[in-house]
């Protein structure tokens, strides 16, 4: 009897564990915007003093579970046609801020401050979108489709950047043909915010990712509804030409044309052609 005792308590000891665990993640719901922000780098403008703000970031590393040194403050707001970030990365040191050039979806952490969203429409562990931009601007964006990464897919979104006497601000309108989501009329996401200070060699995220865990650990974003998947449809053309000249002195060519197309069937296929 003893015995059958201890064993319920245990097994109601690991249910709270378990219900804790997986409420344990933080929410945050966001409003539909009147209208779209321009995309400049400012958070000047009305709509961004009344959007939900994600904050209180946390170290990942070097210092995983402590505060970050610097505050992060992130403005979240939706409308019919994209979602939108507006980050204030606060910095007492501005002018030690970190930034060298790159090509587009190269790595430059280590070297240069960023800011980097994960979007997980399915709220799943397996499918979502990484948007990353650095202070400079540069854009670096990749996917997890059934948890295998695609560094090569890159998505039509927008983001401005700018330093100022605070620190630096970016700006990101995330359109939903970038994304792959339900038809649900009330959408509930995974969010992960990520911001990296060079100098600091400091990883801080908004929900609290612990390294003793697999993944990223993404939070809750709430608010979205009624939305409609847009069409997803990409044409890629493209030419090649091939010259020679031989003895002779005649000269022969070839020109050939094609086109790659990408078509959204549904939320869960894409085809892909070649013509």
């Amino acid at each position: 009897m003893k015995s059958t005792k201890i064993l319920l308590i245990l097994i109601l000891i690991v249910q709270e564990s378990t219900i804790f665990a997986q409420s344990d993640r933080k929410e945050i719901t966001i409003n539909r915007f009147e209208n779209a922000p321009v995309i400049d780098g400012k958070l000047d403008e009305e709509i961004w003093k009344n959007a939900a703000i994600a904050q209180d970031f946390i170290q990942s590393s070097p210092y995983n579970g402590k505060d970050a040194k610097q505050k992060t403050e992130v403005r979240i707001g939706y409308d019919d046609d994209a979602v939108y970030f507006g980050a204030l990365f606060y910095d007492t040191a501005p002018d030690s801020i970190r930034s060298v050039l790159g090509a587009r979806d190269k790595s430059l952490v280590n070297s240069t401050e960023t800011f980097m969203v994960k979007v997980a429409p399915f709220n799943d562990g397996g499918n979502f979108g990484y948007f990353q931009v650095y202070v400079n601007g540069i854009q670096r964006d990749f996917s997890v489709t059934n948890e295998k990464m695609n560094i090569n897919w890159d998505a039509v979104w927008f983001s401005e950047t700018s330093i100022t006497e605070d620190g630096w601000i970016a700006e990101m309108a995330i359109p939903y043909s970038a994304l792959r989501f339900s038809k649900s009329d009330i959408q509930t996401w995974g969010l992960q915010l990520w911001r990296y200070t060079v100098r600091y060699d400091e990883w801080s995220s908004w929900n609290f990712c612990d390294n003793k865990k697999a993944g990223s650990q993404p939070g809750i974003l709430k608010g979205i509804q009624g939305i409609d998947p847009p069409l997803r449809l990409s044409l890629m053309p493209y030419l090649s030409t091939y010259v020679e000249s031989n003895t002779n002195d005649e000269i022969n060519y070839k020109l050939n044309g094609g086109m790659d197309l990408k078509y959204g069937i549904n939320e869960s296929f894409t085809l892909d052609m070649t013509l």
